[in-house]
C-alpha cells in the first residue's frame, strides 16, 4: 500500500490510532473504522491502542512521516488487518497544565496540514500568552465544558473562506479528557 504525497483524507469519519510501544511511532488507519471494529481489533505485539476519533477539519493530509527528511509519501503498513500510515511521534513526556483532570499538553513530531471549508464554524483554544490552537480532534461532546488550564479560553469562528492550516513542527497538542484535541500554535493572519 502506498499513500501519495499530500493525499487528502476525509475527516468526517472516525479513524483509529495505535502506538508502537518500542519506537513511540503513532499509526493512523487509512480508512474509517467504527468503535466496535476498533475494540475487536488486535493490533499485534508491541502495539497499544490509543483510540478512535473524528477530525474537526473537513480534509487533512500529512506532508511526510516524522522520520522523513523531506516531504513525500508517508510510511505505510498493515496493523491488525488495517492499512495504516505513520503520522506522528510524541516528543518527551506530557505536561498537565490544569492538573490530573485537565488536558495533557504534548510536543508532537508530525507534519500535518488541515483544511476547514468556508461556511462552517470552527473552535479555537486561546492561551494566556496570545497563542492560538485550532480544534483538530472532535470527540462529539458538543458544548460540554472542557477543563481548561488557568487563563485559557475557547472561542468559535464562522469561516468566510477556506482555512488551510499547516501545523508547526513540532506541534503543541492539548489532548482533553474525553478525546478532544486542540493543536498549534497557529498563526492567524486575517
Amino acid at each position: 500500500m502506498q499513500m501519495e504525497k499530500d493525499q487528502r483524507l476525509d475527516a468526517s469519519e472516525p479513524h483509529f490510532e495505535v502506538i508502537d510501544t518500542a519506537t513511540q511511532e503513532v499509526w493512523q488507519s487509512v480508512h474509517a473504522v467504527d468503535d466496535e471494529t476498533f475494540r475487536a481489533m488486535d493490533p499485534g505485539p508491541g502495539m497499544r491502542k490509543i483510540g478512535v476519533g473524528t477530525g474537526a477539519m473537513d480534509l487533512h493530509f500529512f506532508r511526510r512521516s516524522p522520520d522523513a527528511d523531506r516531504d513525500g509519501p508517508v510510511r505505510t503498513r498493515e496493523i491488525g488487518g488495517h492499512a495504516c500510515f505513520h503520522c506522528a511521534r510524541p516528543i518527551g513526556a506530557p505536561e498537565l497544565p490544569a492538573g490530573p483532570s485537565g488536558p495533557h499538553k504534548m510536543q508532537v513530531d508530525k507534519h500535518h496540514t488541515l483544511i476547514y471549508r468556508a461556511g462552517r464554524e470552527i473552535r479555537w483554544l486561546h492561551a494566556p500568552d496570545g497563542s492560538d490552537y485550532v480544534h483538530v480532534i472532535d470527540a462529539g461532546r458538543g458544548d460540554a465544558p472542557l477543563p481548561l488550564p488557568e487563563g485559557f479560553r475557547l472561542s468559535r469562528e464562522k469561516l468566510e473562506r477556506d482555512l488551510v492550516v499547516a501545523l508547526p513542527h513540532p506541534t503543541t497538542a492539548f489532548f482533553f479528557p474525553g478525546g478532544d484535541s486542540y493543536q498549534g500554535p497557529v498563526e492567524r493572519g486575517d
